[in-house]
């Protein structure tokens, strides 16, 4: 009997060392001085890197049931990827709007609530 590979375990540990890496990255950017230019990219590529690991994931398990046919790898896959298309756009436009209040902040044009500014539509305060 020869190996063989288990790609639910392997789904599982880069998952988890995603959400170490993005632990580590939160508690390290805490620490330092930075511009709000800089936080505004780290906070979009923090909302885009994991977004792009996950989407490869849910490829190669689609991928591996295509070569080796197994329903329930199709089933994490596809769950995988439906979970990804719902919460990743949340999680980009959350740190575009955090990166916009960033690099405003900049100009000394500082907006804590940017909706009081509306005075028109569904958005008026």
């Amino acid at each position: 009997m020869g190996y063989r590979r288990r790609p639910h375990r392997d789904r599982l540990a880069t998952t988890s060392s995603i959400g170490l890496w993005s632990a580590a990255v939160t508690a390290t950017a805490r620490h330092l001085t930075l511009a709000p230019q800089v936080r505004a990219a780290q906070r979009l590529l923090g909302a885009l890197l994991p977004t792009a690991v996950s989407a490869m994931i849910a490829t190669s398990a689609l991928w591996w049931s295509a070569i080796h046919p197994s329903v329930t790898v199709l089933v994490l896959g596809l769950v995988n990827l439906a979970q990804m298309i719902v919460i990743a756009p949340t999680r980009i436009g959350r740190a575009v709007r955090l990166g916009r209040r960033l690099r405003s902040a900049v100009g000394g044009a500082t907006i804590i609530n940017p909706s009081a500014q509306r005075r028109h539509g569904r958005h008026r305060a």
